[in-house]
């Protein structure tokens, strides 16, 4: 009966181990894919920095069209209404090369830091440069005399394309649509780009626990389907 017993325990370890070996491997491919989603919006932030511009009064895409001015065929990507990941890396594949040799730095990492502590406070938060600045391990500025301000879930679930509107300075309500953390807004963003009928359990509950976190209607849900 010992031995039997001994098997058993011995079969549940193997299977255990196998689980758990999985989970680390979904683990490390989550991350990877954030960090390069990461990567596509601090190269598109650094074009419409660098290039764009920006500028509080206008809408991005003002910004967008003097970035095109340098980089011509942006003018086509731009031409899609509703941004996207595809989006963010075209842009990112067109004006990648000039970005990280026009920031100062001598690591990719040392280059972005210098663009985020340049970029004015109000298109960081805008653009939830912040997300984007924790996944890279970024130091960023004081957004203080921002973070007050709602910001559009639209936005949010675009990320990491960059937006074409303008930043409108406006209270944001005393529950914010996105006072959570960065690690549950990534996780809502990675999981809202898979159909909701192939989540499992456990990221079914994750994702209610998130949304219960969000002010109540008139929010619309961040996996609502279109």
């Amino acid at each position: 009966m010992m031995q039997a017993r001994r098997r058993q325990i011995a079969r549940l370890e193997k299977l255990a181990a196998s689980a758990i070996e999985h989970a680390r491997r979904q683990d490390e491919a989550f991350k990877a894919r954030l960090k390069h989603d990461a990567t596509l919006h601090a190269i598109g932030l650094g074009a419409l920095v660098l290039y764009g511009k920006a500028n509080m009064h206008e809408p991005l895409s003002e910004a967008w069209q003097r970035c095109s001015q340098r980089f011509p065929y942006l003018k086509h990507v731009l031409d899609f209404k509703q941004p996207s990941q595809a989006q963010a890396m075209t842009i990112a594949d067109i004006v990648r090369r000039d970005v990280l040799s026009d920031l100062p730095g001598s690591t990719e990492n040392e280059k972005f830091q210098s663009l985020f502590s340049a970029a004015p406070a109000w298109l960081l938060f805008f653009t939830f440069a912040d997300l984007t600045a924790n996944l890279l391990g970024l130091t960023l500025p004081d957004l203080s005399s921002v973070k007050n301000f709602d910001r559009s879930e639209r936005e949010f679930t675009n990320w990491p394309a960059l937006p074409d509107g303008k930043f409108e300075p406006r209270p944001r309500p005393h529950r914010s649509s996105f006072d959570i953390s960065t690690s549950d807004a990534a996780f809502a963003i990675d999981l809202s780009k898979i159909p909701e009928e192939q989540w499992t359990r456990l990221e079914h509950k994750r994702m209610s626990s998130i949304l219960s976190k969000l002010p109540p209607p008139n929010v619309p849900s961040i996996h609502k389907r279109t």
